[in-house]
């Protein structure tokens, strides 16, 4: 029994070392950074970077129409890239007569798409109510911007 026991100790011990100089390997030796996790990483920035990204997609034409209290801008634009555009924002921003910035509207294309050289319908809403109506304003630009 008791020599049993010391045969499975020193058969155990020897298990031990062996894990042990393995792991001490892979930590020292094995170049981690270019390896495995490191692709994986890559891949899912690039994933991300296409799944929001609106490169290529251009505003074609808009107008500025005032609805009650609510101002909105009406247009078009179109994917002249050659990647499908997800999950981007449209923003008009809203400027007095000194060309001062007054206000930032936004509208998301957030779970819809636009194919390459597809047009598509836009519209951002400057929501104005009694409390708190659009800001007076002179001028307006719009841009797209990407992610979320």
């Amino acid at each position: 029994m008791r020599n049993a026991f010391l045969h499975g100790l020193i058969f155990g011990s020897g298990f031990t070392i062996a894990a042990i100089a393995l792991a001490a390997i892979s930590l020292f030796l094995i170049p981690w950074d270019r390896g495995i996790a490191s692709q994986t990483t890559q891949i899912m920035e690039e994933s991300t970077k296409s799944f929001m990204s609106a490169e290529g997609v251009k505003v074609l034409a808009h107008e500025k129409v005032i609805r009650g209290d609510e101002v909105v801008i009406l247009g078009t634009l179109k994917n002249e890239g050659q990647a499908t555009a997800r999950s981007f924002s449209i923003e008009a921003e809203l400027f007095d007569k000194d060309n001062k910035f007054v206000e930032l509207c936004r509208d998301s294309f957030f779970g819809s798409s636009v194919e390459p050289g597809e047009v598509r319908n836009f519209k951002v809403s400057c929501g104005g109510c009694r409390n708190r109506p659009v800001p007076e304003h002179a001028s307006y630009k719009v841009r797209i911007t990407s992610g979320l």
